[in-house]
């Protein structure tokens, strides 16, 4: 039996609207190079030229000598309840890592209401399912990036899609199902 991986659901009040946020684009800043956050970097200011109004925020660390795009807020490290807030203020999440095991960011990304943009690394196809739970990119290829944010950006009713069909998967994802699986 395939028994997918539990997270942490957010109580359904506690989640802001997605319809109501800013358009703010978030991801997590890693300095491993397959986690891809170089990806991102480079897509940030394709997407800018498209929707100059996107705000772009992150959370991690990466090395210090390394460029990154002006204008971009960087929170370093986040305990939970700043994670949680993170993840609620984010219209879109990007999740670029090239190979994973599970794709625990996107999901908790999900859960709380972000459209996410996550590229195709094995792990996460076990929630992110293209056009229905997220958009789906091929790994490694800012444009890819930069043109499903774009599209996520611009396209309110896909947007919304989106975030209410991968609402909806990550209620199958809860500990309480995960581990009576697990039991069974």
């Amino acid at each position: 039996a395939k028994i997918t991986c539990g997270i942490d659901l957010p109580e359904a009040s506690l989640v802001p609207p997605t319809v109501g946020r800013r358009p703010i684009v978030g991801f997590a800043l890693r300095p491993e190079a397959h986690k891809g956050a170089v990806d991102v970097l480079q897509a940030i200011p394709l997407i800018r030229a498209q929707h100059p109004q996107a705000q772009f925020e992150c959370f991690g660390r990466y090395h210090a000598d390394r460029d990154l795009p002006a204008g971009l807020t960087v929170h370093g490290y986040l305990d939970d309840e700043q994670l949680l807030a993170f993840y609620r203020r984010c219209m879109i999440f990007i999740y670029p890592s090239h190979a994973e095991g599970w794709g625990l960011p996107a999901a908790e990304a999900m859960a709380n209401g972000a459209a996410v943009v996550v590229a195709e690394n094995g792990g996460s196809s076990d929630f992110a399912i293209h056009g229905e739970t997220a958009l789906v990119v091929a790994p490694r290829e800012p444009r890819s990036i930069a043109d499903a944010t774009s599209v996520l950006l611009r396209d309110g009713p896909l947007r919304l899609q989106i975030v209410s069909g991968a609402m909806g998967r990550c209620q199958a994802m809860s500990w309480a199902r995960s581990v009576a699986e697990l039991v069974a």
